[in-house]
């Protein structure tokens, strides 16, 4: 299912690039600070919905409710406990900064990056030091 999120999320990359603006980037940076915050102070079940708050405001970008839609039913159907999503406080921590680079891009108005990066919070790519290195072999 991850595959498939990647085809999806990545397709639409160039319109989500397009649409952000200074508004935009703003609340998906003040979603992305309330999981930060969430990370130390909050429950899992409130930092998984802040993520998921997170993701769904970043692909409503696209334009397309029937995306947004069908990418929330994927969601459901992997396995969605946040148990199982981060394994570790490491992975937490990867991926929250992994949506502030999102956001960056859409800053900079970089597709390619946006792309990246969301390859790589999709499939959970190991990269937990905080040191920008690959550590997973």
């Amino acid at each position: 299912m991850s595959d498939v999120r990647v085809i999806l999320e990545t397709a639409v990359a160039d319109k989500i690039v397009a649409r952000a603006s200074e508004l935009t980037t703003k609340k998906l940076r003040d979603l992305a600070c309330r999981f930060d915050d969430l990370i130390m102070n909050g429950t899992m079940i409130e930092l998984y919905e802040a993520n998921l708050a997170f993701h769904r405001e970043l692909l409503a970008l696209c334009g397309n409710s029937e995306l947004v839609n069908l990418v929330t039913e994927i969601r459901q159907r992997t396995s969605s406990a946040p148990v199982s999503q981060w394994k570790t406080r490491a992975r937490i921590e990867q991926s929250s900064r992994e949506h502030h680079q999102m956001i960056d891009a859409l800053v900079a108005k970089d597709t390619e990056e946006l792309k990246r990066v969301t390859v790589k919070h999709i499939k959970q790519s190991a990269d937990l030091s905080g040191d920008g290195i690959s550590h997973n072999g």
